[in-house]
């Protein structure tokens, strides 16, 4: 599970980059991040986030701030077999969670049917998701990326 809440300013201490953690995910294979959002620039410019993972993160309790969300729990866990009910002929496994610090909850499901003889991945809002059977994946998750096409999978 996340070690640290949204909100916290933290600093990338192998880097030196910092700001707000202003969204986290893990993946099915235990592999968690943490998208970090800059502070804005002396030059009034404000920087994209970044996706970092735990090791080196430092916290700074005087910069962080509270999110008005708190820390969502989430309906379905990493493994799970759901239904997508927006299009009732997809099921997949949730092969990723992430929240975000405006209490968005998402899950990247892999879908358990091939799609043009590919295997596709898609991030889905906790509405859009039913369950078909609770820690049913015994799958071998696709490198896909995620936010990030950098981002291993």
């Amino acid at each position: 599970m996340f070690k640290y809440e949204l909100g916290k300013f933290v600093t990338d201490a192998s880097t030196g980059f910092a700001g707000i953690i202003n969204a986290r995910w893990e993946r099915i294979s235990g592999n968690i991040q943490y998208s970090i959002k800059p502070m804005v620039g002396d030059d009034g410019k404000m920087t994209d986030s970044f996706w970092v993972d735990d090791d080196y993160l430092v916290i700074d309790e005087e910069k962080s701030i509270k999110s008005k969300y708190g820390n969502p729990f989430f309906k379905f866990s990493n493994g799970d077999k759901v239904k997508i009910t927006t299009c009732d002929k997809f099921t997949g496994y949730i092969v990723g969670r992430s929240q975000c610090l405006n209490g968005c909850l998402q899950y990247y499901i892999q879908h358990d049917k091939l799609i043009g003889g590919e295997t596709k991945s898609e991030w889905f809002s906790e509405p859009e998701l039913k369950l078909v059977k609770g820690g049913a994946a015994d799958i071998t998750p696709v490198r896909t990326g995620g936010f990030s096409a950098k981002s291993p999978y």
